[in-house]
């Protein structure tokens, strides 16, 4: 219910012998895209498998497949973002979420900011616009949290580049996940598991092969721009020694000539 995500609502770590950040820096952020509602011009969409995904620099999220409809689709997906700061005061982040097709085609985007989003565990609420080069595709409800981090057993991971944390294996976000199904009648899903992990995995799969791609193109240019280094070397030594060659010739010539006037005149 849109009570549930009012200002007055907050999310409170309720847990024993918790460990936090002992510099107090590090911060669990709760980022819940609660419905999705598809723009007129982008009816043809309707029914269309889709994903939301989030990008971090080299981290990444998906959600469970779920149709888009006209108007509304419900897709209750929630995710949790783990990132120590050097001065809390400055949240500057950058991260981008895509509505795409499961096999990774973006049908939109939207480039954020973390430090817009809600900066304690009060909920802030945003309409974000998914785009095109067409133009706005849907609009989906973003509601957003943050607490400081804790974990239960082991200490709390620093992280300046951050992390997604699975609610199935961390204390802290399966508490906060199963609060948020409870409270939106939503079950929890046991991450409508197989499908939602394939997706990780296909997705990590298609990350790593898009890093090691980038770095193969950095191998061999750089490998180019070596191989193109030493050609202009070898020119230029070649150069030199073509005009080293020259001068002995030209002074070899001046000497014989010199030396047949000599002659002559002897």
């Amino acid at each position: 219910s849109s009570d549930l995500f009012s200002p007055h609502f907050t999310l409170r770590a309720m847990a024993d012998n918790v460990q936090f950040d002992p510099e107090g820096k590090t911060l669990l952020y709760i980022m819940y895209v609660e419905k999705l509602t598809l723009e007129p011009d982008s009816a043809d969409l309707k029914g269309s498998e889709v994903v939301v995904r989030w990008y971090i620099d080299a981290e990444h999220d998906c959600s469970r497949t779920f149709a888009l409809a006209e108007g509304e689709a419900r897709v209750s997906y929630c995710s949790f973002f783990c990132i120590s700061f050097a001065d809390l005061a400055d949240r500057a982040k950058a991260l981008t979420m895509t509505l795409s097709a499961p096999d990774g085609d973006h049908v939109g985007v939207a480039f954020l900011k973390l430090e817009d989003f809600s900066r304690d565990d009060n909920f802030k609420v945003e309409r974000v616009e998914l785009r095109n080069q067409a133009g706005v595709v849907a609009v989906a409800d973003l509601h957003t949290a943050s607490q400081p981090r804790w974990t239960t057993g082991a200490p709390v991971q620093i992280s300046q580049a951050g992390y997604f944390v699975d609610p199935q294996g961390d204390s802290q976000a399966k508490m906060l996940h199963d609060h948020i199904c409870q409270e939106t009648s939503e079950a929890p899903a046991p991450a409508d598991d197989a499908h939602a992990r394939e997706e990780k995995e296909k997705e990590e799969a298609r990350a790593k092969a898009e890093e090691e791609a980038r770095r193969r193109r950095e191998q061999e240019e750089e490998q180019r721009k070596k191989e193109e280094e030493q050609r202009r070397r070898d020119a230029d030594a070649a150069d030199a020694q073509r005009k080293r060659e020259e001068e002995e010739a030209r002074k070899a010539k001046e000497e014989e000539e010199a030396r047949k006037r000599r002659d002559e005149a002897d």
